[in-house]
């Protein structure tokens, strides 16, 4: 698949680029669960090394990221 291949959205977020996508924001394990609606041992299960996230979850953190959702904080 290509960069841009829609199809890449489906595929798992690995725990190195959920950890890198949080401190890139700023935001502590307990923030980005909160944002998901997900519990803190949920994160950190993600940033265990060799589980990442569903692939579905690339949406959502693509709309956090781009704070196209009301509760992401601004600053």
């Amino acid at each position: 698949m290509s960069p841009s291949d829609p199809r890449d959205i489906y595929m798992p977020l690995d725990s190195q680029s959920i950890k890198q996508f949080r401190a890139e924001m700023g935001w502590t394990q307990e923030m980005l669960a909160t944002m998901c609606g997900l519990s803190t041992q949920a994160i950190q299960k993600w940033e265990r090394p060799g589980i990442g996230a569903p692939g579905h979850w690339r949406v959502h953190f693509a709309a956090l990221q781009a704070k196209l959702l009301p509760w992401v904080p601004k600053a």
